[in-house]
């Protein structure tokens, strides 16, 4: 009888192996620069998804970095057979950011072909004191979605601005991704009322996506000033709008040296795949 029970055992096994057979995929690593590769591709059931690693500039100011850095950045998406459009989440690294004036500086080194998108991707933009070199004043990472081998990918841009989305969908042959950009609370109000906005915020953007909070892989906060008053209240926060053990996202937390307003106390992105 034990037998007759393990063979059936493995008779299931095969049958759900024959027919649900892995999707083939392939990982490509692009102009490898000794301890980390400028541009890393993975490819399955026809989708592509690049992460290009923090770009920099050359030239005096954050304009002429700025311009710089993004030529560098249409560069490694043609490396990887994509352009500005497959372009789906951007974070941003300016060092000593200044609210009043980074948002005109910065513009002015966007190129048209960014600007001017009829589809801006999701964005983050926070304030650092230093980067890798003194030089730099500007770094910027990215992310983007291709089809491959015929396959479409459908996209979905979600309370659109003149220069970025509040979050993004793709979708191709396999399940929905869904980049959140950084959301933030009213600045001025306690920390812990920021945070609570915040991450409301966040579940309204997976809410319009058509995911939920159970649908988060990765969580990224960004706190100024960070301490650990701040953490007790985050936690509160956190348990208030559904994450808890046991299905809770993977989560890191930063200290950094400012974000976009000056009175802003959090900022928190994320990206979700609906199951």
């Amino acid at each position: 009888m034990p037998k007759r029970l393990v063979v059936a055992g493995i008779l299931v096994s095969l049958s759900v192996s024959l027919a649900a057979p892995a999707a083939a995929q392939s990982i490509e690593y692009i102009d490898p620069a000794g301890g980390f590769t400028q541009v890393v591709t993975a490819t399955a059931g026809g989708v592509t998804t690049v992460h290009v690693s923090g770009q920099v500039g050359e030239g005096g100011g954050l304009a002429m970095q700025s311009a710089s850095l993004w030529q560098r950045i249409a560069q490694r998406l043609e490396e990887a057979g994509g352009s500005f459009s497959d372009l789906v989440k951007t974070t941003t690294y300016i060092v000593d950011l200044d609210p009043a004036t980074f948002f005109a500086l910065y513009q002015d080194g966007v190129p048209p072909a960014v600007w001017n998108l009829d589809d801006h991707a999701a964005s983050t933009v926070i304030g650092v004191p230093s980067l890798a070199n003194d030089r730099f004043v500007v770094e910027v990472d990215a992310v983007a979605v291709m089809g491959v081998g015929g396959q479409s990918v459908a996209r979905e841009f979600i309370d659109p601005t003149r220069s970025f989305s509040q979050a993004v969908t793709t979708r191709g042959s396999g399940p929905k991704t869904v980049y959140v950009s950084g959301q933030v609370g009213r600045p001025g109000d306690a920390f812990a009322e920021q945070a609570d906005q915040a991450y409301a915020n966040l579940k309204q953007r997976l809410e319009a996506a058509g995911a939920t909070v159970a649908d988060l892989l990765k969580v990224t906060v960004y706190i100024p000033g960070y301490g650990e008053d701040n953490l007790r209240a985050l936690g509160a926060v956190r348990q208030k709008h559904g994450f808890t053990d046991g299905s809770a996202p993977a989560s890191t937390l930063l200290g950094i040296q400012s974000l976009y307003a000056s009175e802003a106390a959090i900022e928190v992105e994320g990206v979700a795949v609906v199951r």
